[in-house]
């Protein structure tokens, strides 16, 4: 069962918790001036990080990051520079990644599920963006 929540914030965001919670700020639905089209992008963008898993696979990776930061660190002692070689090298892609699938599903379900035009959606992310 899915259930959303808007948080009454200046923030423009939008967050998808594992087990279905999505969680709009309302600054997001300022943005887009309450533009329902814009909206159902941005919620489905963030039902596909459920659909797709995403927590529980950010949560393995996770694991695999600490432990390879754990042997830079014992290697090389500098934890500033293991901190920063681990982001670089590994989370940011790993991360980008995902908000690509999560764009790509998003896409999938407004276009089979909802009354939306997927169309609309490069002009909410470039929207986003800036």
């Amino acid at each position: 069962p899915w259930e959303f929540v808007v948080v009454v914030s200046p923030q423009v965001n939008a967050m998808c918790l594992p087990g279905g919670k999505v969680v709009v700020f309302s600054g997001l639905l300022r943005l887009f001036d309450h533009n329902e089209e814009a909206v159902a992008v941005v919620l489905a963008h963030e039902c596909a990080h459920a659909v797709a898993r995403h927590s529980a696979e950010q949560m393995g990776f996770l694991r695999m990051i600490l432990a390879v930061e754990w042997m830079l660190h014992v290697f090389f002692q500098v934890p500033f520079v293991t901190n920063w070689v681990t982001s670089f090298a590994f989370q940011l892609p790993f991360s980008r990644n995902l908000e690509l699938e999560a764009d790509f599903i998003g896409l999938h379900l407004l276009a089979k599920t909802c009354a939306y035009n997927p169309s609309a959606a490069p002009a909410v992310f470039e929207r986003l963006a800036r």
